[in-house]
């Protein structure tokens, strides 16, 4: 390992290195452990719409590199999975794209919210765009709500997707700009639905104001 015919490509010192695991087993940029029960040193990578990974494997003599043109880690770690079974003949395993149900799922709140603010906005123009703020309690309980649901977006999806919110648009493009639209979007439709209750109830907190 770490040589090319004759040549050394590595100091013996850094190869050494490389293979030693820390505490939390990740030294060098690499992830040090096992792979399918065989010893394997690792690293991947992922940028705007680019995904990358490198596996070595010592105890069999052989490495394996994937560039790709798509911006997911476990699309990524699925074809070098699936590579590793077939070099070691080991069992086939069947993948669940998880990740596709899950970028279809937000994808589907996004467009379902999109419908919602739109249906909303329509309403609020057969009222002349009047904003009118209410006085109940209910009504300004539900613009809090809808406001923290649009916004704990932006919190909720990068914890669960491992990544900064303001690198979301860098790393995962279609994720990260849904994201910040969506909130938007979101609290957008809470205060329209909030100006149409206000428009319904006869107690009212200020003037009457056109657009």
């Amino acid at each position: 390992m770490g040589k090319t015919e004759n040549d050394s490509l590595l100091a013996e010192n850094t190869l050494k290195q490389m293979q030693t695991p820390f505490s939390n087993r990740y030294g060098m940029g690499f992830s040090i452990g096992d792979w399918n029960g065989l010893h394997s040193i690792r690293h991947s990578g992922l940028t705007r719409n680019y995904s990358s990974a490198i596996n070595i494997l010592p105890n069999q003599n052989c490495g394996i590199v994937i560039l790709t043109n798509i911006n997911s880690f476990y699309a990524v770690r699925n074809i070098m999975d699936g590579l590793i079974i077939r070099l070691n003949k080991q069992e086939k395993v069947a993948y669940i794209p998880y990740e596709m149900y899950f970028r279809y799922a937000i994808l589907g709140l996004f467009l379902w919210s999109f419908i919602e603010f739109l249906f909303r906005l329509n309403k609020w123009r057969k009222q002349k765009f009047v904003f009118r703020y209410s006085k109940d309690k209910e009504d300004i309980f539900w613009l809090f709500i809808s406001i923290f649901l649009a916004l704990s977006w932006l919190f909720v999806i990068p914890y669960f997707a491992e990544l900064p919110l303001l690198s979301m648009p860098t790393l995962q493009p279609d994720l990260g700009y849904a994201l910040f639209i969506g909130a938007i979007i979101g609290t957008l439709s809470g205060f329209v639905q909030y100006f149409i209750k206000g428009n319904t109830n006869k107690e009212i907190l200020r003037p009457t104001l056109y657009l």
